[in-house]
This record gives structure tokens, C-alpha cells and sequence, in this order.
């Protein structure tokens, strides 16, 4: 995963953020740093929205797999998409989020985020009328916005990270509430799981 992000890296080093701008033409296969399946291990209020604790109807994608395949998103609606078209390029940090990071407090919100404050390398994911952009963070994880609830999204690792599919993928106690060390550990780490792919 080092060296994926490492070459995401180069690549935006390359663009540069002055050089930021359109993205590359849509087509149905997702890039290779990408493609496949991932888990959104967090949920939070987006920086442009008020701090509050988030309830689990507020944060429904939390602990879902996401699967960007050929042609198709395969997860929990709304972000499923039986016809999608991928894209890839650099955003400038005050185009993120639909224009909502512009501003005096662009760096601030960026930076809870997770997000640089130059050029973000950006995956775009079109269905029809409905575009989502991904941001890789400084973890090499991805984030997206769904309203004003942003979502991290983590490649799951570990000896066959194959075995992890789209759909819901967390415990039955509510992620958004966990508070103590061993519940947000169990919802972080996808591996917590029995080798079914079913939460004991």
C-alpha cells in the first residue's frame, strides 16, 4: 500500500498544485489504486458543519464495503452504481467538496480532513447525474462526503484481503457510539472478523 500511495504521490507531485485542473476523460475501469474493495472505518461531521456526535441513521455507510469494480459501485445505496464511469486528476483544495472548503478556513478544515493543503490527488466516481469525488489523505486512505457527514475509507489488509466484500461489514453495536478503546478498535480493524465474513 506504501508504494501505491507513493506513486499517487509522485503523480500529484507531478501535476503540482498550480497545475491542478480537468480530470482525465471517464471510463469504466476504476485505476488501479483504486479498484477494489474498501472499508469505511469513520464517520464525522464534515469541518463545514457543526461538531456533534453522530447517530448511526446519520452515518449509514459507516463499517460498509465499498467494491469499485468494472463499470459498477457495488455497496449500500445511495453510493451503489450499476453504471459508473471513473475518472482521476488533481483538485485544488478550495474546488473539494463541491467549493466547501473555499475560504479563510481552508487550511483549518482541510487539515481535519486529513487533506494536504495543496493539490489533492482526487478519484471521481460519475452515475449518471451523480458525481462523488474520493481524496486520498495523508494516511493513503480515501475521503468522501455524503451531505455533511465525511467518510474515511481504508483498503482492509491482512493475509486475504479478497475475502472482504461490498456491503455491511461492522459488529451489531453502533460504531458511531463507540467509546471505549476496544470498541473502536473492534471497528476499525476488519479483521476482527470470523473467516465466514460474518461478525461473531
Amino acid at each position: 500500500m506504501r508504494m501505491a500511495f507513493a506513486a499517487i504521490m509522485a503523480f500529484a507531485e507531478l501535476c503540482g498544485a498550480a497545475a491542478a485542473g480537468p480530470m482525465m476523460p471517464p471510463g469504466p475501469s476504476p485505476e488501479s489504486s483504486l479498484a477494489g474493495v474498501w472499508r469505511v472505518i469513520e464517520a464525522k461531521p464534515a469541518p463545514w458543519a457543526k461538531p456533534h456526535a453522530l447517530s448511526k441513521a446519520e452515518a449509514p455507510l459507516l463499517e460498509s464495503g465499498i467494491d469499485f469494480a468494472e463499470g459498477a459501485v457495488k455497496g449500500p445505496p445511495p453510493i451503489a452504481c450499476a453504471s459508473a464511469k471513473y475518472s482521476s486528476g488533481v483538485t485544488y483544495l478550495d474546488e473539494a467538496f463541491g467549493g466547501r472548503l473555499a475560504g479563510d478556513k481552508s487550511t483549518a478544515m482541510a487539515k481535519q480532513a486529513h487533506l494536504g493543503d495543496g493539490g489533492l490527488t482526487t478519484f471521481r466516481v460519475v452515475c449518471g447525474a451523480v458525481v462523488r469525488d474520493f481524496y486520498v489523505d495523508e494516511h493513503a486512505d480515501i475521503v468522501m462526503a455524503e451531505g455533511d457527514v465525511l467518510y474515511t475509507l481504508e483498503r482492509p489488509t491482512g493475509m486475504d484481503p479478497q475475502r472482504f466484500m461490498a456491503g455491511f461489514s461492522g459488529p451489531s453495536f453502533d460504531c458511531a457510539k463507540a467509546r471505549t478503546a476496544a470498541d473502536r478498535l473492534i471497528c476499525a480493524d476488519a479483521e476482527c472478523r470470523n473467516p465466514t465474513g460474518t461478525w461473531p
